[in-house]
C-alpha cells in the first residue's frame, strides 16, 4: 500500500473533501485538540477503519493527530515526534469497554497494527494503536510478527 498523507489547515476542511473514505471516524476527532490541524495517513486510517468494522462496534477516537508543538502538552515524550505527529497512531475507546481489549488487540494485530499502548484504572482506561515500525525507529516486538504492547 502506498502512504499518502492529507493535510488541512483546520479539520474543517476535511469535511468536504471527497477523499475521505473513512465513515466511522470523523476529521474533528482525528483533528490534533490543540490547534484543530488535522494530517491523516491513509493507511494508518484504512487500517483503524478495518478494525472499527470487524469489531461491528463503536469505537470513539480520543487522541488522533496531534502537531509538534502540541505534543509537548500532552505526553512525556519530549521528542517532539511519535507515531500521534505522524498521523499513524490513535487514542481510542472501543464502546464494549476493557472487557473488548483482548478482542481489539487481535483484530489490530489482523489488520496490520504494531503496536498498544494500554492504560486501565479504575475510572479511566484507553487504548493506543498505531503502525510504526522498528526500520523508522520505534521499537516493534521482536519477531516483528505481534503487537509491541505497553501500559501507562
Amino acid at each position: 500500500m502506498r502512504r499518502v498523507s492529507l493535510e488541512y489547515r483546520h479539520w474543517q476542511a476535511a469535511l468536504d473533501d471527497p477523499r475521505w473514505r473513512w465513515p466511522s471516524f470523523g476529521p474533528r476527532e482525528m483533528a490534533c485538540q490543540g490547534t484543530g490541524k488535522l494530517k491523516i495517513d491513509t493507511v494508518f486510517m484504512d487500517k483503524l477503519q478495518a478494525v472499527r468494522w470487524a469489531y461491528g462496534k463503536p469505537i470513539a477516537v480520543h487522541s488522533g493527530y496531534r502537531t509538534p508543538g502540541h505534543i509537548l502538552t500532552v505526553t512525556s515524550n519530549r521528542s517532539k515526534t511519535g507515531a500521534h505527529t505522524y498521523a499513524r497512531a490513535a487514542d481510542i475507546r472501543p464502546e464494549g469497554g476493557p472487557a473488548d481489549v483482548p478482542l481489539i488487540l487481535s483484530l489490530a494485530l489482523t489488520h496490520g497494527m504494531t503496536r498498544c499502548g494500554l492504560m486501565l484504572s479504575r475510572d479511566r482506561w484507553k487504548m493506543h494503536l498505531d503502525d510504526m515500525t522498528a526500520e523508522e525507529g520505534f521499537a516493534v516486538c521482536h519477531d516483528r510478527q505481534g503487537l509491541y504492547c505497553w501500559t501507562y
